[in-house]
This record gives C-alpha cells, sequence and structure tokens, in this order.
C-alpha cells in the first residue's frame, strides 16, 4: 500500500526550494555587481531562513490545514524581494505602486491568519486592487498629479490594522485567541512604523529605501512565531536540519574559498555558500520524504517513522468504522423501526420495538462518544449531568450513587469541552461495568487555566489481572491525555474502614490546542 502525497504539498514544497535556490542567484549577481547594500545581505539572509524553517514545518505536518495558508504567505514575501526590479522594469514602471499593492494584499493575508478566519477580505482585496487600477490609469494616461494619493495610501496602510481593530475591538475580544494580542502588537508597530517615517527620517534614508521590506519582516518573523507555537515546536526540532545545514555551509565554503584561490573577500564566498547550502539541504530532505512516504508499510516499520503513518492508517480506520455504523447500521436500524412501526400489530411488536430502539440509543451514545457533537445553546454543566444520567440509564444502575459538582457557569473551548465529555464517558461506563463501590464522587472545576476532574469511587478496588485486561479505553484516554500535555492517573487507596478507587485528570488548557482544534474544525 502506498502513501500518496497530496498535489498541494509538493507544490510548495518545491516552491520553497525553487525559492532558497533564487536567492541564491539574486545573492549572486549582488556580488557580481560589486554592490556594498548592507540590507541586501540582511534581508536576504532573513528570508532564507524563514523559508527553511517554513520548509521543514511543512514537510513535517500532517493535518494539512492552517499550515498552507501561513506557508504560502511566507513565501510570497521573499519571491517579490527577488522580483521586485524585474515587475518594475519590464511589467509596471512604478515601484511605489507596485509595492504598495504587494503589502496591502500581504497584511490581508496576514490579518486572515492570526484573525483565525473569523473574518474575509476579499471586499477589500477587490477596492484596493480598483484603487490601485485608478491610481495607475491617472498617473499614465492624464496630466493629475497623483503623488498626494501615494501619501494617504501609506497613511492607510499603516493605519488599517488600527482602525479593523477598533471598529471589531469587540468581537475579536470575544472569539479570538492569539488574534486580540495580536492584533494589538501589529496595529501598534505598524503605527509605531509611520511615526518613525516623519520623526526619524534621517534613519529612513539610511535603510535606502528597504524599510518596507524590514516591515515585512517583522511580519514574517510573527508568522513563523505562529507556526512555531501551533505544531508545539522547539528549538530541538529543527536542531537536525539546522546541524546538517551547518555542515554542508562550512564544506561549501571550503570547496569555493579553495577554487578562488583563496580571496581577502571571504564574507561574499561564505554568503553564497550560506544560501546554498540551505537549497542542498532542502532538496536532500524532499527526497528523502519522498522515498519514505513511497515505501511500503512493511519497510517503513523498520525506521522510526512507522509511528507518524500508524496514527494516519488508525485514524482513518476508526473513521471509516464509525462511518459505516452510522450510515449502515444506524440507518438501518432506524428504517427497521419505522417498518415495524407501520405494520400490523403482532405478538412480538413492542419487544421488537424496544429492541431497536435501544440500539439506536446506544448507536448513537457510541457515536458521539468517539467525536462528541456538543449543544452550544447548553451549559457544559447540564451536558455532562445528562450524559451520567444517560449512562445510568443504559447500564440499568441500581446501587452506585454518583455525586456530581460542577459549576453552573463551566465553560471549556474546544477541544477540551469534548475531551472531559469522552473522558467522564469512558470512567462512568467502568464504573457502572466493572465497579464494585456504593458511592461516587465526580468534581469537575477549572482554575487558573488547569482542569480539574477527579472520580473517587468508594468500596471500589482493582482486580489482582488488572495489569493484564486494562481497558482499551483508559488506555486510549491516558495516551490522548499525554497528548494534550495532561496527566492521568489512578490511585487504589483506604479510607478509614472502606477502600476506594480514584482517577484524576490535571490538563492544562494551552491556547495553541484551542487554536490548532478551531482551524482544524473549520477546514
Amino acid at each position: 500500500m502506498k502513501q500518496i502525497l497530496s498535489y498541494k504539498k509538493p507544490i510548495l514544497l518545491w516552491a520553497h526550494i525553487i525559492t532558497q535556490f533564487s536567492l541564491y542567484w539574486f545573492y549572486l549577481i549582488f556580488v557580481k555587481k560589486e554592490s556594498s547594500n548592507p540590507h541586501i545581505l540582511i534581508l536576504s539572509s532573513f528570508f532564507s531562513l524563514t523559508i527553511f524553517i517554513s520548509f521543514f514545518i511543512l514537510l513535517e505536518e500532517r493535518e494539512k490545514t492552517y499550515i498552507y495558508r501561513v506557508c504560502t504567505t511566507l513565501l510570497w514575501i521573499p519571491l517579490y524581494f527577488i522580483l521586485e526590479d524585474i515587475l518594475v522594469s519590464y511589467v509596471l514602471n512604478n515601484l511605489l505602486l507596485l509595492r504598495y499593492f504587494f503589502i496591502f494584499q500581504l497584511i490581508f493575508s496576514y490579518m486572515d491568519i492570526i484573525l483565525e478566519g473569523q473574518y474575509h477580505f476579499n471586499f477589500f482585496r477587490l477596492g484596493t486592487v480598483l484603487f490601485f487600477l485608478i491610481i495607475f490609469l491617472l498617473s499614465n494616461f492624464s496630466s493629475l498629479d497623483v503623488n498626494f494619493l501615494f501619501l494617504w495610501i501609506y497613511f492607510l496602510l499603516c493605519l488599517f490594522p488600527l482602525l479593523f481593530f477598533l471598529i471589531k475591538r469587540k468581537d475579536i475580544d470575544d472569539r479570538g485567541l492569539y488574534s486580540y494580542q495580536l492584533m494589538i502588537l501589529t496595529s501598534s508597530f505598524l503605527a509605531l512604523y509611520l511615526l518613525g517615517s516623519f520623526y526619524f527620517s534621517s534613519f529612513w534614508n539610511y535603510l535606502n529605501n528597504f524599510e518596507e521590506f524590514y516591515m515585512m519582516s517583522v511580519l514574517a518573523g510573527v508568522l513563523i512565531y505562529l507556526l512555531i507555537k501551533s505544531y508545539h515546536l522547539s528549538f530541538k526540532d529543527f536542531s537536525s536540519p539546522l546541524k546538517k545545514w551547518i555542515q554542508v555551509c562550512f564544506l561549501l565554503f571550503l570547496i569555493l574559498f579553495m577554487v578562488n584561490g583563496f580571496p581577502s573577500n571571504f564574507f561574499q564566498l561564505f554568503f553564497l555558500a550560506f544560501y546554498l547550502s540551505a537549497f542542498f539541504v532542502m532538496i536532500s530532505s524532499y527526497f528523502n520524504y519522498q522515498d519514505l512516504s513511497q515505501q511500503d508499510i512493511d519497510s517503513l516499520l523498520d525506521k522510526s517513522k512507522e509511528n507518524l503513518l500508524l496514527d494516519k492508517y488508525a485514524q482513518l480506520y476508526a473513521e471509516k468504522n464509525t462511518r459505516f455504523l452510522h450510515d449502515m447500521i444506524l440507518q438501518d436500524n432506524i428504517l427497521l423501526q419505522k417498518l415495524v412501526q407501520r405494520a400490523q400489530p403482532f405478538e412480538e411488536k413492542e419487544q421488537i420495538l424496544a429492541i431497536l430502539s435501544s440500539n439506536i440509543k446506544k448507536i448513537r451514545q457510541e457515536l458521539n462518544a468517539y467525536d462528541p457533537i456538543l449543544n452550544p445553546r447548553e451549559s457544559l454543566n447540564n451536558t455532562y449531568y445528562q450524559l451520567i444520567k444517560d449512562l445510568e440509564d443504559k447500564y440499568q444502575n441500581q446501587g452506585i450513587l454518583i455525586d456530581f459538582t460542577c459549576p453552573d457557569d463551566f465553560l471549556l473551548p474546544g477541544p477540551y469541552d469534548r475531551f472531559i465529555y469522552k473522558i467522564l464517558y469512558e470512567l462512568v461506563s467502568n464504573l457502572f461495568k466493572h465497579g464494585k463501590g456504593f458511592y461516587t464522587e465526580i468534581q469537575l472545576e477549572e482554575k487558573q487555566e488547569q482542569i480539574f476532574l477527579s472520580m473517587v469511587n468508594y468500596g471500589d478496588y482493582l482486580d489482582k489481572n488488572f495489569g493484564q485486561k486494562s481497558s482499551t479505553g483508559l488506555k486510549l484516554l491516558t495516551f490522548e491525555t499525554k497528548r494534550l500535555g495532561g496527566h492521568f492517573t489512578m490511585k487504589e487507596g483506604q479510607n478509614q474502614e472502606e477502600g476506594y478507587l480514584a482517577f484524576y485528570l490535571d490538563l492544562p488548557i494551552k491556547k495553541e490546542r484551542i487554536h490548532e482544534d478551531y482551524v482544524n474544525r473549520r477546514s
């Protein structure tokens, strides 16, 4: 069986590789012209690093949702940086018009990302296209002086995020996760950038017409930060490709240094090796990844990447079974129930209807336990309490008294609200199926972005062979809790004269998880 890459991913990966190689040629032409502009070196190096990081995040991603938009937006910045002179020379002979138009589109894409897709800027994009088209026509086909329009564009470009934030502040504060803080920082940064262009004109002159690229570099840095945080990455995740980059860079530098006869200007050779080595590492990693993705499962299991593939297959298999359970078994039971209801009375009719009704209810409970669909109009307190009552009816509980304690205003964002539903389903189901106690306390609360859940079943105890036949559901919950960064523990103890069996969940609420869940469920 082959793992087939979606067409979007290879295209984006190759776009990163080609852009990285273009930066090498761009700097090589810069060296051939014997230019001494330090801004080209600084910006080229920064863009090379952002492309490198974006490439390896894209290479390892699984969900294919949020990451494509961010990586595509990151890619447009160095591409425009490389192609601006060509576009001005052969397409549009107006640097300010072209650059301001690109920055506007970049800001729209940037805001769409940090506002988590809550707002669409197609209307603003269309408006800027029409506005810039009018300026282009006026500047080329009329005698009207349009320089004052460029000043207004400059003001609007820097103040648009601030104006948008002030108008939508309440909505952004209510619905955003990173959005509110990042919109404040972005608006403040662009407003300060606008002030700096007037009050620090001497410094702006030193930037030598590259100030807008430095501004775009800051926005690119924020997008890289979002990528790293959203996918829970650290420096260790990049240590291997960075180490390889350094090794190849050092080797290429030595080769170029010796081939050129030990030249005095070794800084130029170093940066040529810097860009070229990044290209070699990226293209080598791409072909290694492609070879890995095309191998069958048997050969893949001998390597260290099997968990990624097995997780994907397990997820697809579970989704397949869920769809089969819903589309075939549940629908057939519902149809059979309707047919029996319409049929003429017969001796076993009521008994059959009772069995069908019970089966339909059980199937729906299992489906909801796998992927809970919670009613946003109902409080989580009532939702969880009703779940416990439904399970009592399902297992015909007669001997265990349950005391469920949860604040009336208890509120959790996704995916934590659904995860608590699943863990309550599993714990209470196991309680009714295997519990030997008589009284159970369940407490659920949230303090300082930390979820605490405890279930203590008095009079219960573990079987001697529990380790050999422990619940598969509990194993899955333990794994899921670790994936979310929490701790799930089980404790058997003695309280005065009676024993008890307790389960404890301690789960931090992380904005990265909320953000990732929001994007994935929208896509």
